[in-house]
C-alpha cells in the first residue's frame, strides 16, 4: 500500500474484500475477526475517498444479515460507555454511509432486513444523505469524554493570518475520528428537491459547512498523533476544497507536507491536487517554492 501509487489502491483491496466476504467475516464478527474487519473497513474507506466510489464491501455487508443499519447504529450508541475501541468504529461505518449516499448505486440492494431502503422519487438522495446526517449528530451528541478536545483556543483576528485555523488538541489518537462523521456537513447534497422544507434544511446545513470544514483542517494541524495524521489525507482533501484563503491554503499544505515527512505517508500528490483546485500557482517554479517553504 505504501509502495504504489495512492490511486490504485482499490484494486489491491479487491482480493481482501472477497476473502473477507467469503468467510462471512463482518464488523460485528467478535474477537480477531472483527479486529481484521475494522482494519480492512479502515483502508476500505480510505482507498473510496480516493477514487470517489462507494466502498468495495457493500455497507450492507458490514454486519450481519439478520441485522438492520438501525440496530448497528443503536450497537455503537450503547457501546459509548463500555466499549471505547468499538465505538471509534462507528466513525469508519459512518464514513462508509456516506460514501454510500454519494457515490453508491441508485437502486436498492437485497438485504431484506435493511430498512434504509432507497426511495423511488426524487428525493431519494436528499432523503439517504439526511439519515446519515441524523446519525451523525447522534454521534456528536452520545460520543464518551475521550472523544471531546481537551482544550480549544479560537482564532483571534491578530493570529488569524499565521493561524487561519483554531487549535484543537485530543488526548488520543482515535479521538481525531471526529474528522468523519463530520463528512456529511462538508459534502451536503446538490439542490434537487423542490419542496419548501428540503430547501429550508439544505440552508441550514449549508451555514455549517466551512465550520466542519475548518475543525478537519484544525484537527489535523493540532494533534501529532501518527494514527490520526494516516487517516487525514483525504479528509484534509474534501474540507480543503471548501476553503478559499491563501492563508488557510498554506496551513493545509503545511500540514500535509508534515504529515509525509514524519509518517512516510504519500501526501504530495493530494497537495498537487489542491493546488490545482485552488489556482494559487501560476507556475510550477512558485509551486515548487511553496513546498519547499513548508518542508
Amino acid at each position: 500500500m505504501l509502495s504504489c501509487n495512492p490511486k490504485e489502491w482499490r484494486r489491491h483491496l479487491d482480493g481482501c474484500a472477497f476473502l473477507i466476504q467469503a468467510a462471512g467475516i463482518n464488523g460485528f464478527s467478535g474477537k480477531e475477526e472483527q479486529a481484521l474487519f475494522w482494519c480492512f473497513a479502515r483502508m476500505d474507506v480510505c482507498g473510496g475517498l480516493i477514487s470517489e466510489e462507494e466502498t468495495i464491501i457493500p455497507i450492507h455487508n458490514w454486519r450481519p444479515s439478520g441485522m438492520s443499519c438501525i440496530e448497528a447504529s443503536q450497537m455503537f450508541l450503547s457501546s459509548a460507555k463500555t466499549n471505547f475501541d468499538f465505538f471509534t468504529n462507528y466513525t469508519v461505518y459512518l464514513c462508509a454511509q456516506v460514501l454510500g449516499v454519494l457515490f453508491g448505486t441508485k437502486s436498492p440492494h437485497t438485504c431484506t432486513s435493511c430498512q434504509c431502503m432507497a426511495d423511488e422519487d426524487g428525493n431519494s438522495y436528499i432523503n439517504q444523505w439526511r439519515e446519515v446526517f441524523g446519525h451523525a449528530e447522534q454521534w456528536y451528541e452520545n460520543r464518551p469524554s475521550q472523544m471531546k478536545p481537551i482544550f480549544t483556543i479560537a482564532t483571534t483576528s491578530d493570529s488569524g493570518r499565521n493561524q487561519p485555523f483554531p487549535t484543537v488538541l485530543y488526548g488520543n489518537g482515535d479521538a481525531s475520528g471526529f474528522r468523519e462523521p463530520a463528512l456529511p456537513y462538508v459534502r451536503p447534497p446538490v439542490a434537487s428537491a423542490k419542496t419548501k422544507d428540503s430547501r429550508a434544511f439544505q440552508e441550514a446545513i449549508q451555514k455549517s459547512v466551512l465550520w466542519h470544514a475548518r475543525q478537519i483542517c484544525a484537527i489535523s494541524a493540532s494533534n501529532a498523533h501518527h494514527g490520526c495524521w494516516t487517516n487525514a489525507l483525504q479528509p484534509l482533501w474534501i474540507a480543503g476544497k471548501v476553503m478559499s484563503h491563501h492563508s488557510e491554503h498554506t496551513a493545509i499544505v503545511e500540514t500535509l507536507v508534515r504529515i509525509e515527512r514524519e509518517t512516510g505517508w504519500a501526501t504530495a500528490w493530494r497537495v498537487e491536487d489542491l493546488k490545482d483546485f485552488w489556482g494559487d500557482y501560476d507556475n510550477d517554479d512558485e509551486a515548487d517554492m511553496a513546498m519547499d517553504c513548508a518542508r
